[in-house]
């Protein structure tokens, strides 16, 4: 998937500064476990109580989207959207949340920069604020931005609360863009809480 396509299709989801990063110590992922990628060499650590998932399973094991069914409608169109470019998603729950997923997509490789950096801040702020627009009851705030990089990753983080002034709740989205020698992947987090898997993306491999 291209760079370009990565940024069109992040909108249906939904200030840069960059610096040195040193990856997280070591003894942060004890217990993790490492994922496969489907239909790739590279490796992921996360924590243990994330377990692989499908589109199909998604209402199963999120009991959550049972109730909301238009937000499980809008992560149909998400999920959708990215398996005509990469069949094999990688979609993942945590087990000891009442909504926490993550959907990994495989890229085409692109080298994250200022000027990349730039141009996905720019399209990304563009739909937000036309999201905002269009919906009476919802607020949509960025509460995280940001690019990091070390001497084998690049990092380009954007993270959303997303407010329904209505029902006064709301629930958090990352978008991730990653970077190594070998390949670029998309990495979307969603989650009422507001955690996010930030630092367990340092240990991609492959």
């Amino acid at each position: 998937m291209s760079p370009k396509n990565l940024i069109y299709l992040s909108f249906i989801l939904f200030g840069i500064w960059s610096c040195n990063q040193t990856p997280p110590p070591e003894d942060l992922f004890a217990g993790a476990q490492t994922i496969k990628l489907a239909e790739e060499s590279a490796t992921l650590k996360l924590p243990s109580f994330f377990q692989r998932s499908s589109i199909y399973r998604l209402t199963e094991e999120i009991p959550y989207l049972k109730e909301d069914t238009s937000f499980f409608q809008s992560i149909e169109l998400i999920l959708d959207a990215f398996v005509f470019e990469d069949k094999e998603l990688d979609v993942l729950v945590d087990t000891t949340s009442e909504l926490r997923c993550l959907i990994i997509v495989d890229g085409q490789r692109f080298d994250i920069d200022e000027t990349s950096g730039k141009i996905i801040n720019k399209q990304l702020g563009d739909q937000m604020r036309l999201q905002d627009e269009e919906n009476l009851f919802l607020e949509i705030h960025k509460i995280d931005s940001k690019m990091k990089m070390n001497s084998e990753i690049q990092m380009l983080k954007y993270k959303y609360e997303f407010v329904n002034t209505l029902s006064r709740t709301s629930y958090y989205r990352s978008l991730f863009f990653i970077s190594n020698p070998s390949r670029s992947l998309l990495v979307i987090e969603i989650s009422v809480e507001g955690h996010d898997v930030e630092d367990y993306l340092w240990t991609v491999k492959g």
